[in-house]
């Protein structure tokens, strides 16, 4: 910081004393009698031509097209995308309207993509625009004029089928607790097998009876599994002591 403090007091002291000396003295007003400065020299300029030609010389370029291989113009084919836009061959899955954001999530029938459209855009690689949504319905517009498509909503049909009641009875069965024998106690001391399960017919409802929900399957399970383990514990432990 000194150095550089230094170096301007240097500077100032260096222009004052060239000041003091006549720097910028000599400049000075014109007087009447003094001769006049030389007027500059006037511009003069002329219209040159244009480096390109005429238009007329351009239709050649028209005629030959640069960019064909026979050199003839050809008429422009549509787009291979454009026939099929004429319909929009998608399904309205999902409508979501709130306040500020009015969306409709569709799948196309071909290729099964989802797209996620809003109101006044156009669905990704077609020429459709989401033209107005209501809860049920989505209207869209495009080449053939406006189309509306209604959402698709579950109809009981398809689906994965529920859980069957045989393979939960089956699980709750492989938990219930199997007494276990003292080592070296003959094969006729080990506890008894439990006895099988009752048939799931049991649980399943009769042809004019109503059917069991859910919850009702469960908590029926769960008293059989109770009552086995109740079972179980009121079963007497065997003597294996005498028969040693």
């Amino acid at each position: 910081m000194t150095l550089l403090l230094g170096t301007l007091c240097l500077w100032a002291l260096t222009l004052l004393a060239l000041t003091m000396a006549g720097l910028g003295g000599r400049i000075a007003p014109i007087t009447e009698g003094g001769e006049p400065p030389p007027p500059l020299r006037a511009l003069h300029l002329t219209q040159g031509q244009s480096r390109l030609g005429p238009l007329p010389s351009f239709a050649e370029v028209g005629a030959r097209p640069l960019l064909s291989a026979d050199r003839r113009p050809h008429a422009v084919s549509a787009v291979a995308g454009d026939a099929g836009s004429a319909t929009l061959d998608a399904i309205v899955t999902s409508i979501l309207i709130t306040p500020r954001l009015q969306m409709a999530v569709l799948t196309m029938n071909e290729g099964g993509q989802s797209r996620r459209v809003r109101v006044g855009e156009n669905v990704e690689g077609t020429q459709w625009r989401l033209l107005a949504l209501k809860p049920r319905q989505a209207t869209f517009e495009g080449p053939s004029g406006q189309q509306t498509f209604p959402l698709r909503v579950f109809d009981g049909k398809g689906g994965v089928p529920p859980t069957r009641v045989e393979s939960a009875a089956t699980e709750a069965s492989a938990v219930a607790p199997v007494a276990t024998s003292a080592p070296g106690s003959p094969p006729e001391a080990q506890a008894t097998p439990a006895p099988p399960s009752q048939p799931m017919s049991a649980l399943m409802p009769a042809p004019g009876e109503k059917a069991m929900t859910q919850e009702e399957q469960v908590e029926a399970i769960r008293r059989r599994i109770e009552a086995r383990r109740a079972q179980l514990r009121a079963q007497p432990p065997r003597d294996t002591d005498d028969r040693r």
